[in-house]
C-alpha cells in the first residue's frame, strides 16, 4: 500500500458505568487517543458494534478500513493497546504509514467528536 492510501483506523472502547476494570483502562484508553489523533476512537456503552459482542468489559475493537483487525474482552495496558494497534494495521501497511490526511483527518475527528458529544447527552438522560 502507498503512503497516499488512506486507512481508516477506529477503536471502539466498551466501557460500563461503576465499572472497577474499565475506569482503571480508560486513562491508557485516552493516553493512547493523544498519541494517535489519526485514530478515530469511541468509547461506547453499547452491548456490541457489527457483529462483536464482548462478554465483559471492558472491550475493545479496532477496525481498519471497516474491517475487523482486533478484538479483546478485559483491560489492556497502553502498552497492550499499541502493540494490537501495530498488529491490526500490519495487514494494511506499516505502521509508521498509518492514518489520515488532510481534509480526509478533520472528517474524522468531526465525526468521533460528534458520535463522543451524542454518547454524552445520551448518559445524561
Amino acid at each position: 500500500m502507498k503512503k497516499s492510501q488512506l486507512l481508516a483506523v477506529r477503536l471502539y472502547f466498551f466501557k460500563q458505568t461503576g465499572c472497577p476494570h474499565c475506569a482503571m483502562a480508560e486513562p491508557d484508553v485516552v493516553r493512547f487517543q493523544r498519541r494517535h489523533p489519526r485514530v478515530s476512537v469511541i468509547h461506547t456503552r453499547s452491548d456490541g458494534v457489527d457483529g462483536f459482542e464482548p462478554a465483559g468489559t471492558p472491550a475493545y475493537l479496532i477496525k481498519v478500513n471497516d474491517k475487523q483487525a482486533f478484538t479483546h474482552v478485559g483491560r489492556l495496558t497502553l502498552k497492550e493497546l499499541e502493540e494490537a494497534y501495530k498488529e491490526g494495521i500490519e495487514e494494511y501497511t506499516n505502521a509508521e504509514e498509518a492514518g489520515f490526511d488532510g481534509a480526509d483527518a478533520e472528517e474524522e475527528k468531526a465525526e468521533s467528536l460528534e458520535l463522543r458529544e451524542r454518547q454524552a447527552r445520551e448518559e445524561e438522560e
